[in-house]
């Protein structure tokens, strides 16, 4: 039962504002698998929204940088790569393991209105994305046709 519970509890519990008061209340163990199993299962804005509640409660995003990066890794929307792309460059990730990731999700990035802004991040972090042949980058991520 004590397992049913720690598994729904951050389903139902922490999916509203004040969740990160919620978990910072459990004891370590707990708060960390709850906090973890929240990065792994929020999507779209929810998922936004609890990184943000974290950074304003001051939570160290660095104890979790390997569920922040499995997630960016496995992510299949551009919404939600943007917002761990942006934890991962906080937290100075190895550039190398963001590049590999960028490169081969590009599918999911790489059109739309989140390209220019995913392709202005990579060249003001000089990250290393293979280009298209039909197209060239400025330096401000925009898109030229060719």
């Amino acid at each position: 039962m004590k397992i049913l519970f720690l598994l729904l509890f951050p389903l139902v519990a922490f999916s509203q504002n004040e969740s990160i008061d919620k978990m910072k209340k459990l004891p370590k163990v707990e708060f960390e698998r709850a906090f973890n199993d929240s990065i792994q299962k929020l999507e779209s804005l929810e998922l936004w929204n609890f990184i943000k509640n974290a950074k304003e409660s001051e939570i160290d995003l660095k104890d979790f940088n390997s569920t922040f990066l499995k997630r960016f890794e496995t992510v299949e929307s551009a919404i939600e790569m943007i917002f761990l792309l942006e934890i991962l460059i906080d937290q100075k990730t190895e550039k190398s393991i963001i590049e590999n990731t960028l490169n081969n999700k590009k599918e999911i990035w790489d059109k739309g209105p989140w390209a220019e802004k995913f392709w202005k991040i990579i060249r003001e972090n000089d990250f290393k994305i293979i280009e298209s042949n039909h197209y060239t980058i400025n330096k401000k991520g925009e898109k030229n046709i060719t």
